[in-house]
């Protein structure tokens, strides 16, 4: 199964989930996302135990990274973009 594929299955089980709208579902569908696991101890320390606050921001289109999501970035390959910016949030670089 080549990425583009993989990322549609991903978005069609994501807009099943968010239908449902359980958090715990989305989270499981994001896990098995390649290179979640790289960005989660990011998420975790600058978000804490707000779940639905860290999923908002990873599936909304950020003005550092061009208007793109962090979630297509991190299914792209683009890791180190994303935990870059998780660290100058934590740090409160803005610029």
């Amino acid at each position: 199964m080549d990425a583009r594929s993989r990322k549609k299955m991903l978005y069609r089980r994501l807009f099943r989930s968010s239908a449902r709208n359980t958090l715990a579902a989305k989270i499981a569908i994001a896990e098995d996302a390649k290179n979640w696991h790289l960005i989660k101890p990011n998420l975790l320390r600058l978000f804490g135990n707000d779940g639905p606050a860290a999923w908002s921001w990873y599936v909304t289109p950020a003005l550092a990274l061009n208007g793109k999501r962090p979630a297509d970035l991190v299914l792209g390959g683009d890791v180190t973009l994303v935990q870059e910016l998780l660290i100058r949030l934590e740090y409160g670089v803005y610029t």
